[in-house]
C-alpha cells in the first residue's frame, strides 16, 4: 500500500522533516540515519536515507551545506518550521491551481454552495483585518 502525500511529501518524507524541524540544527546524514534507526524502529540503509533527502531537495523542502566533505542538512527557508512549509506549499497549489484566484478556489471547494454562518463569519474577520 502507497503512502498517501501531505503537502507534497510521503507519509516518510514527512516524518524526516518533523524531526529535522524539531531539531532545529543541521545534522549529516548519520545522526538522521542513527535517530530514524534507534527511535522509529526503520532499520533503514544508507541508500534508502539518501534516496529521501535527494528527494526532498529536489521538492524544495531541505538544503544542506558541505563542510570538510560532509553534507548538513537543514530545511530550506520556506520550509524552515512546519507551518511555513504548509503556507508555501498551499500558496503554490492556489497559484497553480486556480491561477492565483481565491475566489477560484472558494468557488471549488464549496462547489457554489453558500458558507455557512460561522466560516463566513470567520472570512469576514480575516477581510476586516487586511484593511
Amino acid at each position: 500500500m502507497k503512502s498517501k502525500s501531505k503537502y507534497n511529501l510521503s507519509a516518510t518524507e514527512m516524518e524526516i522533516m518533523e524531526f529535522l524541524w524539531s531539531t532545529d540544527s543541521k545534522l549529516i546524514a548519520a545522526e538522521i540515519l542513527k535517530y530514524f534507526n534507534e527511535n522509529k524502529s526503520k532499520n533503514w540503509k544508507k541508500q534508502t536515507l539518501n534516496t529521501f533527502l535527494v528527494k526532498l531537495i529536489e521538492k524544495g523542502a531541505l538544503q544542506y551545506d558541505l563542510i570538510k566533505n560532509k553534507k548538513y542538512y537543514y530545511p530550506t527557508i520556506q520550509s524552515k518550521t512546519k507551518a511555513e512549509h504548509i503556507k508555501h506549499w498551499t500558496k503554490n497549489f492556489i497559484d497553480n491551481t486556480f491561477d492565483g484566484s481565491l475566489y477560484n478556489f472558494l468557488t471549488a471547494i464549496t462547489g457554489e454552495s453558500p458558507l455557512e454562518e460561522n466560516l463566513l463569519n470567520d472570512l469576514k474577520k480575516y477581510l476586516s483585518e487586511q484593511n
